[in-house]
């Protein structure tokens, strides 16, 4: 249930004596008959607010009002880009860092020289006992063969 459930109804927006009667799809405008008997029309697009007589014609907007409201929109535009900069500037910051951190690791691992080892150098270096240990297995097995 909304927050203004008790306010949604024709009665407690519309005028005394007003009552709804039609709505016209094609131009948005919503009919009401009046009090004194006359048909009302609202402005498109809106359900309550000024109604105006059928008929009659209705006041234009002047320059300087639509001028007004064109100013409102670029200030809310401008209102909303500088709500989200702080926000653009961080995942800016972050992409950054990723980009940065991504080109160092490729620097380093292109920087350290590559031994290229065949088969038979991995095949040897297994096999022979390394120098200077005397608990290295082939010492031990000789020693055995001594004994």
């Amino acid at each position: 249930m909304g927050r203004y459930a008790d306010m949604d109804g024709d009665l407690q927006r519309l005028p005394e004596g007003f009552q709804r009667i039609g709505y016209d799809a094609d131009t948005s405008v919503y009919t009401f008959s009046g009090p004194d008997g006359k048909t009302y029309e609202s402005e498109p697009g809106n359900r309550f607010g000024k109604l105006w007589p059928v008929g009659e014609p209705r006041p234009q907007r002047s320059d300087a009002d639509i001028e007004a409201a064109n100013a409102a929109i670029d200030e809310d535009n401008e209102s909303a880009l500088r709500t989200m900069l702080p926000f653009a500037l961080l995942i800016l910051v972050f992409m950054i860092l990723v980009f940065k951190l991504a080109v160092m690791r490729f620097k380093s691992v292109r920087a350290r020289p590559v031994r290229q080892r065949s088969r038979r150098d991995s095949v040897e270096s297994f096999l022979k006992p390394e120098k200077g240990r005397v608990d290295s297995f082939v010492q031990v097995e000789k020693n055995k063969e001594y004994d």
